[in-house]
């Protein structure tokens, strides 16, 4: 017979489940075994028989891990093909909009596909196109490329709908910015390497390299917010 040893009580089909194996009860078992002061005895983590647990045992070892993972979301950004701003792109998408249009020509060229799916300006879409004054200075503009001042937009909107800003040495250092970039600032690259074929690579600014970065996208938004937790790129 088994016994529960935190209550003393006879383990039942009514407080208990039939945990079946092989090989998908081991990482179950190593969990347990980490949480268990003291429990009801098991198989060993390499047992490939079935085993009986306690049904709350059970159901913590298998959501130890997703407990740990949950995350609240109190903020949102977005700048889109769709638009610039939650609501706008929202509201567009309900209604069968869509972010993609005919690409201009200096973009295709001789490309069969004419189409695209890009973020249009203030000029192309004066209800939400994207307009990179109300979020960065001109100045610092020419500094870095066109995904960092999207980064940095949407970090704008999201901490603002969040209400949150740190505001002491603590709640800056417990701040973290994670932004995820496929390929970062590609036209900086591509115009850097023209200015240097034709003009030579005197010419470059020095900020050329900063503005293309991938990771400055959250370097750059962390420095907005003034966090000074981990900026990290995924």
């Amino acid at each position: 017979m088994l016994v529960d040893a935190r209550t003393g009580e006879p383990v039942t089909p009514e407080n208990t489940s039939l945990l079946a194996g092989p090989a998908a009860d081991d990482e179950v078992h190593e969990r347990i075994a980490r949480m268990r002061a003291p429990g009801i005895s098991a198989s060993t983590p390499n047992s490939k028989s079935y085993s009986v647990l306690c049904a709350s045992e059970k159901r913590a070892a298998l959501s130890e891990e997703n407990t740990m993972d949950r995350i609240v979301v109190t903020g949102m950004g977005l700048v889109s093909p769709l638009g610039t701003g939650v609501e706008p792109a929202r509201k567009r998408l309900l209604d069968g909009g869509s972010g993609l249009r005919v690409l201009a020509e200096d973009i295709v060229g001789e490309l069969s596909a004419k189409v695209g799916g890009i973020v249009p300006d203030i000029a192309g879409d004066a209800q939400a196109g994207f307009d990179p004054d109300r979020y960065i200075t001109p100045k610092d503009q020419k500094k870095m490329d066109r995904f960092i001042h999207f980064a940095m937009a949407a970090t704008e909107q999201a901490v603002k709908q969040a209400g949150w800003m740190p505001t002491d040495e603590g709640e800056r250092e417990r701040t973290a910015t994670i932004i995820a970039s496929g390929v970062g600032g590609f036209p900086a690259i591509a115009e850097a390497v023209r200015i240097g074929e034709t003009r030579g690579v005197r010419r470059l600014s020095p900020f050329t390299v900063p503005s293309f970065l991938v990771n400055l996208a959250a370097g750059r938004s962390a420095s907005a917010t003034a966090s000074r937790g981990r900026w990290v790129l995924r």
